[in-house]
């Protein structure tokens, strides 16, 4: 700006870069647009991330807890049989006092009772191991013994669920798919950001 009644003059220029349509960094594949995508998908895996790890905790857990029953249908079955070898051997002591059977077979029913106790401190001490590691997922302390109640109503209504039934939720319902198909996503989005600036300015 200028005048003749002025010594003095200004000039301002101004230069505007847009990308052309068409060209580089234009439409929705540019730079900006491209990173707000990815941000949104970023949020959405984190959420599926975690959704996973509560997940693989609670799959822990049922793990435990089933090892936990099936260790203490062992340790009854050991202890019941051992209760029968018990009964039996009092019979065969019964029989041994009135000579009607061998001291070979008395000592032959005494050692199966011995090995059955061992196998009953085995089972105690496989009870009392996974038990603990159900404490630990469920941080209770480890003087907890934790017996499992009314597992076998749990089971059958497991039982009617069919494998093609178990195997389809599991589909709708893995926060670890939907984790791996935002991998996808944001693969493709980077890919079109890419093409997108190879265009000529």
């Amino acid at each position: 700006v200028g005048s003749y009644k002025r010594p003095w003059s200004s000039s301002l220029a101004m230069s505007a870069s847009m990308p052309v349509p068409g060209g580089k960094n234009y439409g929705k594949h540019s730079i900006r647009d491209t990173d707000v995508k990815l941000a949104v998908l970023d949020h959405q895996k984190a959420e599926f991330d975690y959704h996973n790890g509560e997940i693989a905790l609670i799959q822990k857990v049922q793990k435990a807890y089933w090892s936990t029953v099936s260790r203490i249908r062992v340790l009854n079955a050991t202890i019941k049989n051992r209760q029968n070898v018990e009964l039996l051997i009092k019979q065969t002591r019964n029989l041994f006092d009135k000579q009607q059977i061998t001291s070979y077979g008395m000592l032959q029913v005494e050692s199966e009772l011995e090995r059955i106790k061992v196998l009953e401190i085995m089972a105690w001490n496989d009870y009392v191991s996974i038990s603990n590691t159900l404490n630990i997922l469920l941080n209770q302390p480890k003087s907890v013994l934790l017996l499992p109640v009314e597992y076998s109503e749990e089971l059958a209504v497991l039982s009617k669920i069919g494998l093609e039934k178990s195997l389809q939720l599991g589909d709708e319902n893995n926060p670890m798919l939907y984790s791996q198909s935002i991998v996808a996503k944001k693969a493709g989005l980077r890919k079109k950001l890419g093409q997108t600036m190879a265009q000529p300015d």
